[in-house]
């Protein structure tokens, strides 16, 4: 079935990443194992994605918060 190949998760390796398309590949494998450990990706088992889409938005602007309070300022940052 179309949706349990690896290749689904590949949009969700960042596209800056310089590293071959084996790698990239092993990465989509590999967070379609943490998002779907027992199961295959469904229309009808959508959870895993639901999970991984909203990891990916509270991870994004954390990230780019914490990337922007280090560029410019020298007080320490706690997360």
């Amino acid at each position: 079935e179309l949706l349990s190949h690896p290749h689904l998760f590949l949009g969700n390796v960042p596209p800056n990443l310089k590293i071959s398309m084996e790698k990239r590949i092993e990465f989509a494998a590999k967070l379609k194992q943490r998002y779907y450990p027992d199961s295959s990706p469904s229309m009808e088992n959508n959870l895993g994605y639901v999970h991984m889409m909203s990891d990916r938005v509270f991870w994004h602007g954390l990230h780019r918060t914490i990337l922007a309070r280090a560029a410019r300022s020298r007080a320490r940052t706690f997360v």
